[in-house]
Protein backbone atom coordinates (compact mmCIF):
# COMPACT_ATOMS: atom_id res chain seq x y z
CA UNK A 1 0.00 0.00 0.00
CA UNK A 2 1.14 3.76 -1.12
CA UNK A 3 1.39 6.21 2.00
CA UNK A 4 1.60 9.70 -0.30
CA UNK A 5 3.14 7.91 -3.07
CA UNK A 6 5.42 6.05 -1.26
CA UNK A 7 4.91 2.13 -0.34
CA UNK A 8 4.11 1.52 3.44
CA UNK A 9 6.18 -0.72 5.10
CA UNK A 10 4.48 -4.27 5.47
CA UNK A 11 2.44 -4.47 8.06
CA UNK A 12 1.90 -0.69 8.60
CA UNK A 13 -1.58 0.23 10.34
CA UNK A 14 -2.58 2.50 12.82
CA UNK A 15 -6.12 2.81 12.99
CA UNK A 16 -6.81 1.31 16.21
CA UNK A 17 -4.76 0.51 19.85
CA UNK A 18 -4.86 -3.09 19.09
CA UNK A 19 -3.39 -2.81 15.07
CA UNK A 20 -0.47 -0.62 16.65
CA UNK A 21 -0.11 -3.46 19.61
CA UNK A 22 0.03 -5.95 16.38
CA UNK A 23 2.55 -4.03 14.77
CA UNK A 24 4.74 -3.79 17.30
CA UNK A 25 5.44 -7.69 17.04
CA UNK A 26 6.54 -7.22 13.52
CA UNK A 27 10.48 -8.47 13.73
CA UNK A 28 12.14 -5.17 12.91
CA UNK A 29 9.74 -3.04 14.70
CA UNK A 30 10.42 -5.38 17.87
CA UNK A 31 13.87 -5.00 17.18
CA UNK A 32 13.11 -1.52 17.39
CA UNK A 33 11.49 -1.21 19.87
CA UNK A 34 14.13 -3.84 21.92
CA UNK A 35 16.98 -0.88 21.03
CA UNK A 36 14.72 1.80 22.03
CA UNK A 37 14.25 0.29 25.74
CA UNK A 38 17.91 -0.18 25.72
CA UNK A 39 18.75 3.18 25.82
CA UNK A 40 16.02 3.94 28.40
CA UNK A 41 17.70 1.68 30.70
CA UNK A 42 20.60 3.17 29.87
CA UNK A 43 19.28 6.36 30.71
CA UNK A 44 18.09 5.57 33.97
CA UNK A 45 21.13 3.40 34.97
CA UNK A 46 23.70 6.59 34.41
CA UNK A 47 20.53 8.74 35.80
CA UNK A 48 20.88 6.39 39.31
CA UNK A 49 24.48 6.69 39.53
CA UNK A 50 24.06 10.43 39.31
CA UNK A 51 21.98 10.28 41.69
CA UNK A 52 23.72 8.43 44.11
CA UNK A 53 27.28 10.53 43.31
CA UNK A 54 28.28 13.91 44.92
CA UNK A 55 30.25 14.37 41.10
CA UNK A 56 26.66 14.66 38.47
CA UNK A 57 29.59 15.51 35.93
CA UNK A 58 30.68 11.96 36.34
CA UNK A 59 28.59 10.70 33.21
CA UNK A 60 31.11 8.57 31.54
CA UNK A 61 30.84 5.62 33.77
CA UNK A 62 30.22 2.74 31.94
CA UNK A 63 26.93 0.96 32.97
CA UNK A 64 25.53 -2.01 31.68
CA UNK A 65 22.21 -1.63 29.77
CA UNK A 66 20.49 -4.67 31.79
CA UNK A 67 21.70 -2.72 35.14
CA UNK A 68 17.78 -1.85 35.49
CA UNK A 69 15.14 -3.88 34.38
CA UNK A 70 11.64 -3.88 34.43
CA UNK A 71 12.02 -6.51 37.85
CA UNK A 72 14.73 -4.34 39.32
CA UNK A 73 12.93 -1.03 39.12
CA UNK A 74 9.45 -2.81 40.54
CA UNK A 75 11.28 -3.95 43.18
CA UNK A 76 13.68 -1.15 44.50
CA UNK A 77 12.59 0.44 47.82
CA UNK A 78 10.08 2.63 47.83
CA UNK A 79 12.56 5.72 49.06
CA UNK A 80 10.95 9.11 49.43
CA UNK A 81 12.78 10.93 46.38
CA UNK A 82 14.19 8.13 44.52
CA UNK A 83 12.91 9.73 40.93
CA UNK A 84 15.46 7.69 38.65
CA UNK A 85 13.56 4.98 40.28
CA UNK A 86 9.99 6.49 40.02
CA UNK A 87 10.93 7.60 36.21
CA UNK A 88 11.59 4.12 35.10
CA UNK A 89 8.19 2.72 36.61
CA UNK A 90 6.39 5.63 34.83
CA UNK A 91 8.48 4.74 31.68
CA UNK A 92 7.86 1.00 31.78
CA UNK A 93 4.18 1.21 33.05
CA UNK A 94 2.67 -0.03 29.89
CA UNK A 95 1.12 1.74 26.72
CA UNK A 96 0.84 1.32 23.42
CA UNK A 97 4.46 2.32 22.63
CA UNK A 98 2.60 4.83 19.79
CA UNK A 99 5.62 7.35 19.44
CA UNK A 100 8.59 4.88 18.58
CA UNK A 101 6.69 2.73 16.29
CA UNK A 102 5.72 5.91 14.32
CA UNK A 103 9.30 7.18 14.82
CA UNK A 104 10.02 4.17 12.47
CA UNK A 105 7.44 4.22 9.97
CA UNK A 106 8.26 7.76 9.45
CA UNK A 107 12.24 6.66 9.07
CA UNK A 108 11.33 4.01 6.52
CA UNK A 109 8.70 5.86 4.70
CA UNK A 110 11.42 8.51 4.16
CA UNK A 111 13.62 6.21 2.92
CA UNK A 112 16.09 5.52 6.00
CA UNK A 113 18.32 2.64 5.99
CA UNK A 114 19.79 0.22 8.85
CA UNK A 115 22.85 0.86 10.10
CA UNK A 116 23.31 4.20 9.57
CA UNK A 117 24.09 7.58 11.75
CA UNK A 118 20.42 8.52 10.57
CA UNK A 119 19.06 5.26 12.19
CA UNK A 120 20.89 6.16 15.57
CA UNK A 121 19.58 9.30 15.50
CA UNK A 122 16.08 7.93 15.29
CA UNK A 123 16.61 5.56 18.09
CA UNK A 124 17.85 8.56 20.34
CA UNK A 125 15.25 10.67 19.12
CA UNK A 126 12.37 7.67 19.72
CA UNK A 127 13.95 7.04 23.39
CA UNK A 128 13.66 10.96 24.00
CA UNK A 129 10.02 10.90 23.04
CA UNK A 130 9.14 8.70 25.13
CA UNK A 131 10.67 10.57 28.09
CA UNK A 132 8.98 13.71 27.38
CA UNK A 133 5.55 11.61 27.02
CA UNK A 134 6.68 10.95 30.42
CA UNK A 135 7.22 14.23 31.45
CA UNK A 136 4.16 15.41 30.21
CA UNK A 137 1.30 12.86 31.75
CA UNK A 138 3.27 13.60 35.03
CA UNK A 139 3.03 16.93 34.93
CA UNK A 140 -0.69 16.95 33.42
CA UNK A 141 -1.85 14.73 35.92
CA UNK A 142 -0.35 17.47 38.79
CA UNK A 143 -2.70 19.93 36.84
CA UNK A 144 -5.89 17.67 36.56
CA UNK A 145 -5.53 16.31 39.84
CA UNK A 146 -5.61 12.73 38.41
CA UNK A 147 -5.44 9.86 40.57
CA UNK A 148 -4.71 7.01 38.71
CA UNK A 149 -3.13 6.57 34.84
CA UNK A 150 -2.91 3.11 32.82
CA UNK A 151 -4.38 1.33 35.96
CA UNK A 152 -1.89 2.58 38.58
CA UNK A 153 -2.04 5.40 40.80
CA UNK A 154 -0.05 8.84 39.46
CA UNK A 155 3.19 9.44 40.29
CA UNK A 156 1.80 12.31 42.71
CA UNK A 157 -0.75 10.11 44.47
CA UNK A 158 2.37 7.72 44.89
CA UNK A 159 4.67 10.16 46.08
CA UNK A 160 2.38 11.46 48.91
CA UNK A 161 1.45 7.61 49.65
CA UNK A 162 5.35 7.38 50.69
CA UNK A 163 4.96 10.81 52.35
CA UNK A 164 2.54 9.59 54.54
CA UNK A 165 4.34 5.63 54.73
CA UNK A 166 7.49 7.24 56.10
CA UNK A 167 5.69 9.66 58.43
CA UNK A 168 7.00 12.20 57.02
CA UNK A 169 6.70 16.36 57.81
CA UNK A 170 4.37 18.87 56.29
CA UNK A 171 1.41 17.89 53.83
CA UNK A 172 1.58 14.57 51.55
CA UNK A 173 -0.35 15.87 48.78
CA UNK A 174 1.62 19.03 47.93
CA UNK A 175 4.92 16.65 49.21
CA UNK A 176 3.79 14.27 45.76
CA UNK A 177 2.85 17.01 43.85
CA UNK A 178 5.58 19.25 44.09
CA UNK A 179 8.40 15.65 43.61
CA UNK A 180 5.70 14.86 40.38
CA UNK A 181 7.00 18.33 39.14
CA UNK A 182 10.50 17.50 40.01
CA UNK A 183 9.80 13.75 38.66
CA UNK A 184 9.27 15.47 35.35
CA UNK A 185 11.54 18.41 35.12
CA UNK A 186 13.95 14.83 35.61
CA UNK A 187 12.27 13.06 32.70
CA UNK A 188 12.62 16.55 30.42
CA UNK A 189 16.58 16.90 31.45
CA UNK A 190 17.25 13.28 30.12
CA UNK A 191 15.03 13.74 26.80
CA UNK A 192 17.28 16.81 25.87
CA UNK A 193 20.46 15.02 26.44
CA UNK A 194 19.72 12.71 24.10
CA UNK A 195 18.72 15.20 22.01
CA UNK A 196 21.94 16.99 22.42
CA UNK A 197 24.12 13.65 21.04
CA UNK A 198 21.33 14.08 17.49
CA UNK A 199 22.18 16.24 14.11
CA UNK A 200 22.28 20.09 14.88
CA UNK A 201 18.22 20.05 12.76
CA UNK A 202 17.33 17.22 14.64
CA UNK A 203 17.66 19.34 17.65
CA UNK A 204 16.46 22.53 16.30
CA UNK A 205 13.22 21.10 15.47
CA UNK A 206 13.14 19.25 18.96
CA UNK A 207 13.32 22.73 20.70
CA UNK A 208 10.34 23.87 18.64
CA UNK A 209 8.13 20.98 19.62
CA UNK A 210 8.79 21.50 23.08
CA UNK A 211 7.60 25.34 22.71
CA UNK A 212 4.48 24.25 21.15
CA UNK A 213 3.98 21.81 23.83
CA UNK A 214 4.14 23.99 26.50
CA UNK A 215 2.04 26.35 24.57
CA UNK A 216 -0.64 23.71 24.08
CA UNK A 217 -0.85 22.86 27.93
CA UNK A 218 -0.79 26.78 29.01
CA UNK A 219 -4.09 26.99 25.96
CA UNK A 220 -5.55 24.05 27.84
CA UNK A 221 -5.42 25.54 31.38
CA UNK A 222 -5.94 29.01 30.63
CA UNK A 223 -8.99 28.09 27.97
CA UNK A 224 -10.51 25.79 30.64
CA UNK A 225 -10.13 28.42 32.96
CA UNK A 226 -11.86 31.54 30.94
CA UNK A 227 -14.26 29.22 28.91
CA UNK A 228 -13.09 29.88 25.47
CA UNK A 229 -10.38 28.82 23.05
CA UNK A 230 -7.32 30.77 23.61
CA UNK A 231 -4.56 28.68 21.71
CA UNK A 232 -3.94 31.17 19.34
CA UNK A 233 -2.83 33.07 22.27
CA UNK A 234 -2.19 31.36 25.48
CA UNK A 235 -0.52 34.16 27.75
CA UNK A 236 -3.44 36.60 26.90
CA UNK A 237 -7.04 36.96 27.27
CA UNK A 238 -9.01 37.72 24.12
CA UNK A 239 -11.02 40.81 24.33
Amino acid sequence: MLIDGRRRPQGATLTSGSSVRSLSQEPAFGDHLARVDALLRQVLADATIGWQSDDLGADDQAVDDQAIDDQAIDDHGPTLGDLPELLGQVLFSGGKRLRPIVGLLGFQIAGGRPGTTAEQDLIRVCAALELLHSFALVQDDVMDSSVSRRGRPTAHVLLAARHRDHGAIGRPDQFGESLAVLLGDLAHAEADHLINSCAPEIARRWHRMIIELIRGQVGDLVGAAVGRDVLAAPWRSRS
